[in-house]
């Protein structure tokens, strides 16, 4: 059976808003294996700048995922909320686990939770966003 143009459309718009997250969590993802990230490392710009970065990581996965799910998915926004938080801190356990395998990295289970605190924020604020602007 052939896809209609309607169906094309509808599946590169399903990409179009898939695809930020995706990115993303490919950053996080080379970041979480990269041995040395060099200067970012180096300079302490705040304190507990680790912990920081990774909130801010992960309340940018959040936003996105959440973004995704409410536009390409029939989920309500507590559904939608829920899924993120579930899938953004999942994949934060996953890359703080592959982090162990890696030489000069470690695992935290402080990072986690902050990854986990991220996705909390980001998909709040993306969820309560875009069931404002719908509303």
């Amino acid at each position: 059976m052939a896809e209609t143009p309607t169906a094309r459309r509808e599946a590169l718009r399903r990409l179009c808003y898939a695809l930020p997250a995706m990115a993303w969590a490919s950053v996080l993802l080379a970041m979480a294996l990269t041995r040395n990230l060099g200067p970012l490392e180096e300079v302490q710009v705040v304190a507990h700048q680790d912990l920081a970065g990774h909130l801010v990581e992960y309340v940018v996965l959040g936003a996105l995922v959440a973004l995704a799910l409410l536009r390409t998915t029939g989920h309500t926004p507590l559904e939608a909320f829920l899924v993120t938080v579930f899938l953004s801190a999942a994949y934060g356990l996953l890359l703080e686990g592959l982090q162990a395998l890696v030489p000069e990295r470690t695992a935290s289970v402080a990072d986690a939770l902050m990854n986990t605190l991220g996705a909390l924020i980001g998909g709040a604020i993306s969820t309560y966003v875009i069931a404002r602007h719908k509303g």
